[in-house]
């Protein structure tokens, strides 16, 4: 019995938190003052995130924002708590993919990429 109520407990935080990654977010602005827009989405049965556009330091839209459409980061496996791990980052700035994960809580996201011992965080903010 105990037993069985820890699989429902299991999949039903699994149900509670499918999908609330889902969605436009943007990112924290760079030292220029642009905010990315990233849409998150499942990817198989990953999750994925594209490049979808930027943002000026004015909060306008930026045409033609060069690598939109682009894959950001891949690979995210759902933990079923509303984390991620086993993810892939690569931005124009970085020159090879970096390990990632990533904390939904509701209307907020934290993105954490290592590059050996050295860690960011960045949250992004729901837009849509």
């Amino acid at each position: 019995m105990k037993r069985l109520i820890f699989i429902v407990a299991l999949f039903g935080a699994t149900a509670a938190y499918a999908g609330a990654e889902e969605g436009l977010w943007l990112t924290e602005p760079t030292k220029t003052g642009k905010k990315l827009i990233i849409r998150i989405k499942p990817c198989a049965s990953l999750v994925c995130g594209y490049l979808a556009g930027a943002l000026d330091a004015g909060g306008h839209e930026i045409p033609a924002y060069p690598n939109t459409g682009d894959l950001f980061f891949w690979d995210l496996t759902a933990k079923g708590d509303g984390s991620f791990s086993g993810g892939k980052i690569q931005t124009p700035a970085i020159s090879k993919p970096l390990g990632m994960t990533m904390s939904v809580r509701g209307n907020s996201i934290t993105v954490r990429a290592c590059f050996g011992l050295i860690c960011k965080k960045q949250a992004l903010t729901r837009i849509e």
